[in-house]
């Protein structure tokens, strides 16, 4: 299979192990609930992970925060008390729904107790029947998914964010809104369509549409046509280094100042590392940001932990997600039950609003329902001048 690595990561009550370039070996990790080394349970977690292609800048961010969160359960001593260790498997997916569908069958067989990706919706699509039939959970970053909710966690809410950000578009740009919507994905045309429903409740329109497929490179003729809609607010919803590309050329080519840019919230610092000066102040809602309130402590311990990287929106769901797993692997220990999907399934929506997750989470307005279908009102956000995400202050 292309695009596959693998990386095991043990958190036990004494130690942390890691260990790469295992050549995507079956038996890097342990059965779901194995006998560990010190004769607790071992966890296994199944990491479908978009370390390389497409949605790369989404994949890797997610890893340290996930890793990160594992980290801190261990010298917590979190799972100490009801004898068990959680042990991650992490595959390269390739970003391709192809690769990932292996990926998955080999983690049922392997027996992991849930599994947990980053947010691409066309692997999230192709992954919520699997984890639905097997009855493995899915935590995935991905808005998308299919309408049987059932063992699929999707922590992006596709809908919320976009009910708080019409109005302040409204506000501090004008009625006016035109989107640029990458059509070969269904979260983009879904993420739109949110939007435009937020805007007629706050008095504004979308006045122009345009699609673009993620080859395309060109935007000549799309930013020629959103300036004949004269907008004042020009959406992208597209990945991060597309996005980022429209960004440049609209600098470029100019005629867009005073036009006020937003992106959809699940970008990274992509953006603006392929739009430069052009990304600076563009606005977005995502979950979590640096700046918003309680986050310091994470961001000191993540950059620590990853050579000054600044985490974004898909770190804080990485380490909400391992935070989320482990307090409902201690509530199915603590209740005398087995740690299975079917045990852990009705346990992760309820973990995600507990005391615990409250205290150790990054994200405190995160809500998984029963549905598992997220909430979350999110953190109004720009770039800065230096290509960081950071909330907006006031």
């Amino acid at each position: 299979m292309a695009n596959r690595g693998c990386l095991a990561l043990l958190v036990s009550g004494a130690m942390v192990l890691a260990a790469a370039g295992c050549g995507g070996s079956d038996d890097d990790a342990s059965p779901a609930s194995s006998s560990g080394s010190s004769g607790g349970k071992t966890v296994t977690i199944g990491h479908l992970a978009n370390l390389t292609g497409a949605a790369s800048s989404l994949g890797a961010p997610y890893k340290k925060g996930i890793d990160l969160a594992l980290a801190d359960i261990e010298a917590d001593g979190f799972l100490k008390g009801v004898g068990a260790s959680l042990q991650i498997k992490t595959e390269d997916t390739g970003s391709t729904p192809t690769n990932a569908v292996t990926i998955f069958n080999e983690f049922e067989r392997d027996g992991v107790a849930v599994t947990v990706s980053d947010g691409i919706s066309p692997i999230a699509l192709a992954i919520d029947p699997l984890a639905n039939e097997s009855k493995i959970p899915f935590i995935t970053g991905a808005g998308s998914g299919t309408p049987d909710d059932d063992y699929e966690f999707h922590l992006s809410d596709v809908k919320t964010q976009y009910d708080e950000l019409a109005p302040y578009l409204v506000s501090k740009g004008g009625p006016r809104v035109a989107a640029i919507v990458g059509t070969d994905n269904p979260a983009f045309p879904l993420l739109t369509a949110n939007l435009k429903a937020g805007l007629e409740k706050s008095g504004g329109q979308i006045v122009a549409t345009e699609t673009v497929e993620s080859g395309d490179t060109d935007f000549s003729s799309v930013l020629t046509n959103l300036q004949k809609a004269d907008p004042d607010v020009v959406f992208i919803s597209t990945l991060a280094d597309q996005a980022g590309n429209v960004l440049a050329q609209m600098q470029q080519v100019g005629g867009f100042d005073g036009v006020l840019k937003t992106v959809q919230s699940g970008v990274s610092r992509v953006v603006a590392d392929v739009a430069g000066a052009g990304a600076t102040g563009v606005v977005l809602r995502p979950a979590w940001a640096p700046g918003a309130p309680g986050s310091e402590d994470f961001v000191t311990r993540y950059e620590a932990a990853n050579s000054g990287d600044s985490p974004d929106t898909n770190a804080a769901f990485g380490y909400q997600s391992g935070w989320i797993i482990a307090t409902a692997v201690k509530k199915a220990l603590e209740g005398g039950g087995p740690v299975t999907g079917e045990a852990l399934r009705p346990l992760i929506a309820e973990a995600s609003t507990s005391a615990e997750v409250k205290q150790h989470g990054i994200i405190p307005d995160l809500v998984i329902p029963a549905s598992g279908a997220t909430t979350w009102p999110g953190v109004l956000s720009n770039f800065t001048a230096s290509g960081n995400i950071e909330a907006v202050k006031g």
